[in-house]
C-alpha cells in the first residue's frame, strides 16, 4: 500500500517537530551541568549540539531554494563555522590552521548563515575522524569561485557527514555550487562567485 505524498512530512517539519523537545533536553542537561558539573554532562551537551546541527542539514532538505544574492568570503564563513565547534575540536585535540586567502580572492554567492551550522558539523566530523591530528581545510580557487577541501579517512562515508553534504549541495546548487564526495575520504564544496 503507497501512503499519499500528502500525509508525508517533510524534513523542514520533522526538524521543527525534534528540534522543540530536543530544545528541553539540551536546557535540563544545562541545569544539571551547572548544579552537578561533570564529563558525562559535557559529553551529553555535545551530542545535543551535534543533533543540532543535524537538524540544521535535514531542514534544508525540506526548505524552498532560492538563488540567494547576498557575497561572502568563504574564509570568513570557515573561520566562523570552526569557532562554532571550538570546544569540541578542544576535546578531541584537532587544531585548525586556517590561512588567509590571498588578495583578490573571488567572493562567493549564497547565504553563509544557512552554510555555517553545515558546515561546522562537517568540520566536526572531519575531527572525528582521526582525534589529535590536524587536518586542515584547503581553500583554492577554481575557474567559478573558490572551492574547499577537507579530506580524513572515511570522511565520505560517515552518515553525518553524508547527510551535510547533502544539505549543503542543496544550499549551493541553485548559485552554481556544490558539495560532493570524492571517493572514501574527500568532501569539495565549491562556491560561486
Amino acid at each position: 500500500m503507497s501512503v499519499p505524498d500528502s500525509t508525508l512530512v517533510s524534513g523542514g517539519e520533522l526538524a521543527h517537530a525534534l528540534r522543540n523537545p530536543l530544545s528541553s533536553v539540551k536546557i535540563a542537561l544545562q541545569s544539571l551541568g551547572r548544579e552537578a558539573p561533570g564529563p558525562r554532562t559535557r559529553l551529553a551537551l555535545r551530542e545535543v549540539r551535534k543533533m543540532e546541527r543535524l537538524l540544521a542539514a535535514l531542514a534544508e532538505w525540506g526548505r524552498p531554494v532560492t538563488v540567494p544574492a547576498g557575497l561572502f568570503s568563504v574564509s570568513d564563513l570557515l573561520q566562523a563555522a570552526a569557532g562554532d565547534v571550538a570546544e569540541e575540536l578542544s576535546v578531541r585535540e584537532v587544531r585548525w590552521a586556517l590561512d588567509s586567502p590571498p588578495a583578490g580572492f573571488p567572493l562567493a554567492v549564497g547565504e553563509p548563515l544557512r552554510l555555517r551550522p553545515l558546515l561546522a558539523q562537517l568540520l566536526l566530523e572531519v575531527a572525528d575522524r582521526e582525534p589529535g591530528r590536524a587536518h586542515p581545510p584547503l581553500l583554492c580557487c577554481w575557474d567559478g569561485g573558490a572551492e574547499l577541501r577537507l579530506c580524513a579517512p572515511g570522511l565520505a562515508r560517515a552518515g553525518a557527514a553524508r547527510a551535510c553534504v547533502a544539505a549543503l549541495d542543496a544550499l549551493l546548487e541553485p548559485t552554481g555550487g556544490e558539495a560532493r564526495a570524492v571517493g572514501s575520504d574527500l568532501v569539495v564544496l565549491r562556491f560561486a562567485s
